[in-house]
């Protein structure tokens, strides 16, 4: 069987070339990410949540769940809008901004804390 040459390869580049895998750079990159969202930077949507407002990156919502994929990439008003409002909670006025905070966090960084007294917003929220 003929090994099939990659693209490097037939586009004629160097078939001896060594592959740089950095055990870091995701990790960096989503530290940044989450630092410029805290900063304001290159944020195109605010997350209503609660009356109160969230900025984040559309691209990384729409990574990081099933229920903005679709929300911000689909035929929905969200998708053309600078602002998505989120509503219909169990309790109002809605979750603990603090606890909206963790998850958007938990979105860029894969990092998390639940309490006890947390943890049914938590769920609440992971599950939209």
């Amino acid at each position: 069987m003929a090994a099939v040459p990659s693209a490097e390869e037939a586009d004629g580049g160097d078939a001896e070339a060594d592959v740089f895998d950095s055990k870091t750079h995701c990790l960096e990159l989503s530290r940044r990410q989450n630092e410029q969202r805290k900063r304001g930077l290159f944020c195109d949507l605010t997350l209503s949540v609660g009356g109160r407002e969230f900025r984040a990156h559309r691209s990384v919502l729409a990574a990081a769940t099933e229920y903005f994929e679709p929300l911000l990439g689909g035929n929905f008003e969200e998708s053309r809008s600078e602002r998505v409002e989120m509503r219909k909670w169990s309790t109002e006025p809605g979750p603990d901004p603090d606890t909206v905070e963790a998850v958007i966090q938990y979105m860029y960084t894969g990092n998390i804390q639940v309490s006890t007294g947390t943890v049914h917003e938590v769920l609440e929220l992971a599950d939209r």
